[in-house]
C-alpha cells in the first residue's frame, strides 16, 4: 500500500476508522500540506464529495446504498455500509492506491521533469512541445512519447496516444497501476484512452481550458476501466515556457494559433 493518509467524509464509523489507523493511516478533513493528493484516500458518504474528489485528485472510496450513481460520480468503488469496507478493507486500499511508489511531491515533480525533457525532444523536432511518459506503478518508465502530428499527418497522434502506442507489449493489459504524467492537461480523446486502459493517476503540468479534457469525461462504470485520480498544476510554469520559446520558432499557423490561445487562456 503506498497511501499515507485518509481523508474522511464520514462519521460515525469508529470501528472503520480504528481499523484506517491500524493501517498506520493518518486521519484528516483535508489533504495536508505535507502530502499530495497521491498519498490519501478519501472516504465518503456524501455523493458531492465524491464529484469534489475529481478537482481535488483525490481517489475515492465511497460507502452507499447506490453504487450506481456514486461510481458516475466519480468514486473508484463503493461499499453498502462502513462495516463492509471495513472486513475488506485491505483489498479495498490497494484498489485505491496498486502501485508500490509513493507519490510524494518531490516524486511527482520528478516525473513530470522526465515529461518535459520528451515535450522538448518534440519541439526539437518540429512538434508542438507536449510530452507524455507512462509509468508503472513503481515508478519505472515503461514508455514515452510526444506529439507527432506533424510527421505522420495524423491529427490523433497527441504525445498520449503515442506513449500508449510504444508501451504496447511491456506492461500487463490487465495492469491498474499505471501513471501517466503530461505537460498539458490530456484532451478527452486522451483521458478517455487513459480510462479505457484503468490508469491510476494522470498527473499533468498546464491546464488546457479551451478542452478542458479532464472535466469533461465521463467517469467510467465498465469492470475493465478506472477513474483516475487526476493532479494538475505540476511544473506549469515549465510547461508554459516550452510554448513560449515554441512560439519564437514560427511554427505552422494552426500550430501558433493554437500555442497562442493557450497562452492567452492560462
Amino acid at each position: 500500500m503506498a497511501l499515507d493518509a485518509a481523508i474522511l467524509g464520514i462519521s460515525g464509523a469508529d470501528r472503520l476508522l480504528d481499523a484506517l489507523r491500524s493501517r498506520r493511516l493518518e486521519l484528516h478533513r483535508d489533504v495536508p500540506r505535507h502530502l499530495s493528493p497521491a498519498q490519501c484516500v478519501l472516504i465518503t458518504d456524501s455523493l458531492d464529495a465524491v464529484e469534489s474528489s475529481r478537482s481535488a485528485g483525490l481517489v475515492c472510496l465511497a460507502i452507499a446504498a447506490d453504487a450506481d450513481r456514486f461510481r458516475a460520480a466519480g468514486a473508484r468503488a463503493v461499499y453498502p455500509a462502513a462495516d463492509e469496507l471495513m472486513h475488506r478493507l485491505d483489498d479495498a486500499l490497494r484498489l485505491a492506491s496498486p502501485g508500490a511508489a509513493r507519490l510524494t511531491h518531490a516524486m511527482i515533480e520528478s516525473l513530470m521533469r522526465r515529461a518535459l525533457d520528451v515535450a522538448r525532444a518534440g519541439m526539437d523536432a518540429g512538434e508542438a512541445p507536449i510530452g507524455c511518459v507512462l509509468a508503472r506503478g513503481d515508478g519505472s518508465i515503461v514508455a514515452t512519447g510526444h506529439n507527432e502530428q506533424n510527421r505522420t499527418q495524423n491529427k490523433t497522434a497527441h504525445a498520449e496516444i503515442v506513449a500508449f502506442a510504444n508501451a504496447a507489449g511491456k506492461t500487463r493489459l490487465d495492469a491498474r497501476d499505471l501513471i501517466m504524467i503530461s505537460t498539458l492537461e490530456p484532451c478527452v480523446m486522451c483521458t478517455g484512452a487513459a480510462m479505457e486502459a484503468a490508469v491510476d493517476t494522470i498527473l499533468y503540468a498546464l491546464p488546457a481550458p479551451a478542452d478542458s479534457g479532464t472535466r469533461r469525461v465521463a467517469c467510467p462504470t465498465s469492470p475493465e476501466s478506472q477513474m483516475p485520480r487526476i493532479i494538475g498544476g505540476i511544473l506549469a510554469r515549465e510547461s508554459r515556457e516550452l510554448f513560449e520559446e515554441f512560439l519564437k520558432r514560427n511554427p505552422r499557423p494552426e500550430q501558433q494559433q493554437f500555442a497562442e490561445q493557450l497562452l492567452e487562456m492560462t
